[in-house]
């Protein structure tokens, strides 16, 4: 109430926008089916391991396999330590961030903001958008090249990078249809790439013991030579 008896409008405002907040967050909510059965139920399943599909494809994106590869090249199996720690490392931070928004209803961003002050608020901002222009750049190069080779040169590298524009706003014209939508279309898509890299692996036919020795083993001798 203010001074003349009137309702407070500030008051009323901050909760019509609170509620409008929490309307928006129930209408982008996935929904979680209520079954009361113990059983295996593939809706339940699906529903908790949908985000985790969206999520995955951050760990398989054109420039890390590209990377991987040039890697392989130089050093064979050597730093394959390294790619086993930087995934477990990357595996406990995501089950940090599930915790986090479990218990809050907010994600990482969010929590930063109300937990820290400015100055760390903005020192966090710069460095993850120098991570997010990193990452994209090894992605957008990495599609360039891969369509360069499975096109044999037909389409050059310029033209990787105008079609990974493309594929951008398409994902983001499918969000328009749902979330659950581009849930499924990532889940195609990781399901071909883990048939295409199983098939791999037994065309290949790699050292077994190698790759344990690399995963074991942190060493990479004579990695500098090009």
């Amino acid at each position: 109430m203010s001074i003349n008896g009137a309702p407070d409008h500030k008051s009323k405002i901050s909760r019509l926008q609170a509620t409008d907040s929490d309307n928006e967050l129930l209408e982008t909510k996935v929904i979680i089916p209520e079954d009361i059965t113990t059983g295996f139920s593939f809706r339940k399943l699906w529903a908790f391991s949908g985000p985790g599909f969206l999520m995955s494809i951050a760990f398989l994106d054109p420039g890390n396999v590209e990377a991987d590869l040039q890697s392989g090249a130089y050093a064979n199996y050597q730093l394959f330590w390294i790619l086993f720690w930087s995934t477990v490392l990357g595996l406990l931070v995501q089950r940090l961030s599930a915790r986090v928004g479990t218990v809050t209803g907010q994600h990482l961003a969010e929590v930063c903001y109300q937990e820290y002050r400015t100055v760390p608020r903005l020192f966090l901002w710069i460095m993850m958008e120098i991570a997010i222009i990193g990452s994209d750049m090894q992605e957008v190069i990495g599609t360039a090249i891969s369509l360069y080779l499975l096109s044999n040169g037909k389409i050059p590298l310029w033209g990787g990078v105008v079609l990974t524009v493309i594929d951008t706003l398409t994902f983001v014209f499918l969000d328009k249809y749902g979330l659950r939508k581009l849930e499924l279309f990532f889940a195609v898509l990781i399901a071909v790439m883990a048939g295409t890299f199983g098939y791999e692996f037994f065309v290949a036919k790699p050292d077994i013991g190698g790759i344990l020795e690399g995963i074991a083993v942190p060493m990479c001798t004579n990695c500098s030579r090009t």
